[in-house]
């Protein structure tokens, strides 16, 4: 037996742990505004219709081009700074 004991936490649990999966939740644009919502790995507008594929915090295009990321991905509301407020046209 050994005097070490086994790592408990969920870093060191046997398995695959996703670690690209982000939190559902809104998304406000730099001035406060919600302009979106993210449910799993996807990015929807305010009506429902499917703008972006997330990967991790980076945004992508549905044809697979990277065009930005959002600053914090683990909170339930995430923050677009103003060079990526423009994927989301204003309403």
């Amino acid at each position: 037996m050994s005097r070490y004991r086994r790592p408990t936490s969920a870093a060191f649990w046997p398995g695959h742990l996703d670690r690209t999966s982000v939190v559902n939740g809104n998304i406000l644009n730099s001035k406060g505004v919600h302009v979106g919502v993210v449910v799993d790995d996807e990015v929807f507008s305010l009506k429902g219709q499917k703008l972006y594929d997330l990967k991790g915090s980076n945004i992508y295009k549905l044809n697979g081009d990277l065009v930005g990321h959002l600053s914090d991905a683990r909170g339930a509301v995430k923050r677009l700074d103003k060079a990526t407020d423009k994927l989301f046209p204003s309403t």
